[in-house]
């Protein structure tokens, strides 16, 4: 027997009427935007591996992506293969999942940043497409924490250990 054939007793306090499934017909637009999270986390991951290896920095004909001279993209891309895996977690509701996420976030944030104003000292260089969609993709892990967390708070999110 699997979890989509379980059906609630007539009468269940904690659903509609006969035999209704498990999760409940209240909850489907909660699941669909859990669903939705997932989605633009796990896009928002993929982003910024795709951004790693695009133009991070442009300076007299020279451009450099992620991965070449002072950049550290290489960073960037073992963090969003973590965020890829807790966007699963945030999506299930898991503190873990939740803080994963905004960490690797705020690291993908940081670590380009910080990549393109080394690179800005040194070689007076401008920030390329890969540095702007990697800040972007960081940004939108972050959101995407922030709305779990205030999607859980309307569902009790603190209210069991998980």
């Amino acid at each position: 027997m699997t979890l989509a054939t379980l059906r609630r007793p007539e009468g269940c306090a904690l659903g509609g009427g006969s035999g209704s499934d498990v999760r409940g017909d209240s909850d489907k637009g909660i699941l669909s935007s859990m669903g939705r999270l997932l989605m633009v986390a796990r896009a928002a991951a993929t982003l910024a591996l795709i951004g790693v290896f695009l133009t991070w920095t442009r300076a007299d004909g020279i451009t450099l992506d992620g991965t070449q001279g002072p950049n550290n993209g290489w960073l960037v891309v073992i963090v969003a293969a973590f965020a890829f895996g807790w966007a699963g977690s945030l999506a299930r509701g898991s503190r873990v999942g939740v803080v994963g996420v905004l960490g690797a976030g705020l690291v993908i944030v940081w670590t380009a940043l910080e990549s393109w104003g080394s690179n800005r000292a040194a070689l007076q260089g401008a920030a390329g497409i890969g540095t702007a969609l990697v800040v972007a993709a960081g940004l939108v892990l972050v959101g995407v924490a922030v709305a779990r967390v205030i999607v859980g708070r309307r569902q009790g999110f603190g209210s069991t250990a998980r």
